[in-house]
Order: C-alpha cells, then sequence, then structure tokens
C-alpha cells in the first residue's frame, strides 16, 4: 500500500529530525506530552514544531522551555510548518473549554 508506505517514511523523517534536537528541547516535547495526556490530547508533532521553534534560554532550560512552550500555545493564533512536508502548516488552536 503506497499511503502506509508513505507515512511511514514520514514518521521515519519526523523521528530522524527529533533525534537531531537538542537534549533539553527533547525533555521539553516529553514534558508537553505528559502536560498533554492530562490535560487534553495533541499529536506530539506540535509539540515538536513548538520545541524546535524555542530559543535556548540562559539557565533552567527544560523549565523555561515547558513554560515558553506552553505560552506559545496559549497564544491560541500561531501556525507551525512541517518540517518533512514544508508546504503544510500545522494549525492549533485551543477552545476556551479545552483550557478549563
Amino acid at each position: 500500500n503506497d499511503v502506509s508506505g508513505w507515512r511511514g517514511a514520514m514518521a521515519i523523517e519526523h523521528t530522524r529530525i527529533f533525534s537531531q534536537m537538542p537534549a533539553w528541547k527533547k525533555d521539553v516535547v516529553r514534558l508537553l506530552k505528559a502536560w498533554s495526556r492530562l490535560k487534553l490530547p495533541v499529536a506530539g508533532l506540535l509539540f515538536e514544531l513548538i520545541a524546535r521553534s524555542l530559543h535556548e534560554p540562559d539557565r533552567d532550560r527544560i523549565r523555561e522551555g515547558f513554560l515558553a512552550a506552553l505560552k506559545m500555545i496559549a497564544q491560541n493564533c500561531r501556525q507551525w510548518q512541517d518540517p518533512v512536508r514544508k508546504q503544510d502548516q500545522i494549525d492549533f488552536r485551543l477552545t476556551q473549554h479545552q483550557w478549563e
């Protein structure tokens, strides 16, 4: 099946990109996924995109990165470019109910 092969190739490419991220950004992704499991289901890809866009803080990289990522999510109006399919934008918005 061409579709499953294509999806598998996409997953492998996303895994490669994640593996190249600095360790502190990977930890931010893990924290966001844990937070998400408690609050609402969100695709891990979104958290990887958010973490990739973070600037390295001067200190407490993981904590500061996690807080910066939550602020980005709270802004509720950002689109992130998929690093594999460059033409695709990942649009993510939370409703008021989802924040409660």
